[in-house]
């Protein structure tokens, strides 16, 4: 959290503010050295005080208005991406249907290929969550992604050009010794030091 401090000084007076990041005031001190001259307050006129707050404020909160639009357009900018590469996919998918459909066997070989991890990778399907798999392979992040996003293990299967759903099983058990040997090794380093 971002902190702004403003301190007005006046003679025996000094006000302090302190704003957080999202515009709001923290605290508001008013803090006197000699309570018993008052009139230091009357020379500095409050509208004067309180109009330098409500700048900051609005200065703060047009700030926080422009962050969050500019966060909500590149979500939708990658959005667009994501489904603009997923109609992509399916017309190359359609386009294979149209050219094989007289022969089945060379469609079945030319949709393995056209689904196979290979190939998928050149499309922006799903955005690998590298936040749990840093320390993985692209295709082993590839492979946990599509398993939290729900593909089934039949569909891994055929992405992954495997034949049996139990190579799937071994090959997602390996990913798992990995991330659990690392977070060992991280727990350990962190001991030591």
């Amino acid at each position: 959290m971002r902190h702004l401090f403003l301190s007005v000084a006046s003679d025996d007076t000094v006000l302090s503010f302190c704003f957080a990041h999202n515009g709001s005031i923290l605290a508001v001190e008013n803090l006197l050295n000699n309570q018993a001259n008052l009139s230091v307050l009357n020379e500095f006129p409050l509208w004067e005080l309180l109009s330098v707050i409500l700048a900051l404020f609005s200065c703060f909160l047009s700030f926080i208005l422009f962050r969050q639009r500019k966060l909500f357009f590149m979500q939708r900018y990658r959005l667009n991406e994501r489904l603009n590469e997923q109609l992509r996919l399916i017309r190359s998918l359609l386009d294979l249907c149209y050219a094989y459909r007289e022969s089945p066997a060379v469609f079945l070989d030319k949709f393995k290929d056209k689904v196979n991890i290979r190939e998928l990778k050149s499309y922006v399907l799903i955005e690998p969550s590298n936040k749990h798999f840093l320390k993985l392979k692209e295709e082993e992040r590839i492979l946990c992604s599509l398993l939290e996003a729900g593909f089934t293990h039949r569909e891994l299967c055929v992405i992954f050009n495997l034949k049996k759903t139990s190579n799937l099983y071994t090959k997602y058990h390996r990913i798992l010794q990995k991330l659990n040997q690392d977070k060992i090794q991280d727990s350990s380093a962190v001991e030591k030091s």
